[in-house]
């Protein structure tokens, strides 16, 4: 993937957010600093080795060894260490989400499998810094993801951040023929050298560790009365190296039984083979695609024309179900360009819920498709 002005042309036209990538060590971070502004805290294990977890407590460092649940609440027993040795802790709580990983615990422990495709690929993840090729790539082809093939080598650059050169390189491994020790820095930095079409003097390499690529989910992700939920890489694997294509078909093997709209095979055949080819994006609204971008501005302008009878209900039976579990909902009535309720048409049908809000579409140009077209 590599970003040009034509290609960032084009993203833009399909919506004003561009492609990103943010290293989940940097995330975590800003995450707990967003948790501590709202009230949480962070707590030492070795300063409190026993009682329950208070609210607004984060515990770091601690593994999930075993789970037992039952219909009032999860009990959670975890691993963690204090002064040099491991002790363990029972956890009480209400709903536990796994968000562990794919070779973790929690849905190890609830006896949860995984359905679909084993070892398609072994690779080789070589983690590096060089400033030198940070910058090469800034001034010639500035990107995030880079599949290189040619002659001499193969491999998938992944560009966690130019500016610091901070890289990991994912490359393919073959065994017998290949054995783990064979990749050694020196080995790892003259493949580089051989993807990158130039000597780079700064190559340091961090770490080499294999993994092998897999394409399954699991078979549920509820489990003790619907109090233990499986989320992320714990509910499914896929290639990571931008596996959007198959996050799409762990969606259409799951979401297909018992979907609110049955699916046509034309509109996704999942049984395609995927041909290595670039696909352009198509805005459509076929159900497991995503939303098309609209521009929005909130309504001030009065007009006779307003949404189709079926988005009131629609709403109002969203707000019903909301009320009914005690769940904070907030509902957008989308209006089309040039239009919008002059008679408080929205206030009467939503009566007596009050948490809407009313947005018109702003067209990008006279020429451009509109949203209500296209969906």
């Amino acid at each position: 993937m590599i970003a040009s002005d034509k290609s960032t042309y084009k993203w833009k036209i399909a919506s004003p957010v561009s492609v990103a990538h943010f290293s989940l060590y940097k995330l975590s971070r800003i995450l707990l600093k967003h948790l501590e502004k709202l009230g949480f805290h962070m707590v030492n294990s070795e300063k409190r080795e026993h009682g329950s977890i208070g609210e607004r407590e984060i515990f770091m460092g601690h593994e999930c060894i075993a789970i037992n649940g039952a219909d009032h609440g999860v009990t959670v027993t975890a691993s963690f260490l204090s002064k040099g040795k491991y002790a363990t802790r029972d956890i009480q709580c209400h709903f536990l989400v796994g968000t562990d990983g794919t070779g973790r615990s929690v849905r190890k422990s609830l006896g949860i499998s995984m359905r679909g495709e084993k070892d398609l690929q072994k690779l080789v993840s070589v983690h590096f810094l060089s400033q030198e090729l940070g910058q090469y790539l800034i001034n010639r082809r500035p990107g995030m993801l880079f599949f290189i093939f040619n002659k001499d080598a193969i491999g998938v650059l992944i560009a966690h951040d130019l500016k610091q050169g901070k890289f990991v390189l994912q490359v393919p491994f073959y065994p017998p023929q290949h054995k783990l020790e064979d990749f050694s820095s020196e080995m790892c930095k003259r493949l580089m050298f051989k993807l990158a079409g130039l000597e780079l003097k700064d190559v340091n390499v961090m770490d080499i560790k294999p993994w092998v690529m897999h394409l399954e989910v699991a078979e549920k992700f509820l489990s003790c009365n619907n109090r233990i939920i499986l989320a992320g890489d714990a509910a499914h694997r896929f290639s990571p190296a931008g596996g959007f294509r198959t996050q799409s078909v762990c969606a259409c093997i799951m979401y297909r039984k018992g979907a609110l709209v049955s699916e046509d095979d034309s509109v996704l055949n999942v049984h395609e083979a995927p041909t290595g080819r670039r696909r352009d994006y198509i805005p459509c609204s076929e159900p497991g695609s995503r939303l098309p971008h609209m521009n929005v501005k909130l309504l001030s302008i009065q007009s006779s024309k307003h949404p189709f009878k079926e988005s009131y209900c629609l709403a109002r039976a969203a707000l019903e179900v909301a009320s009914k579990f005690k769940l904070p909902l907030k509902v957008c009535v989308m209006w089309p360009n040039g239009s919008s309720d002059g008679a408080g048409r929205t206030e009467a049908a939503l009566t007596p819920w009050k948490s809407f809000e009313e947005v018109v579409e702003v067209k990008r140009s006279s020429d451009s498709p509109s949203w209500w077209d296209i969906c």
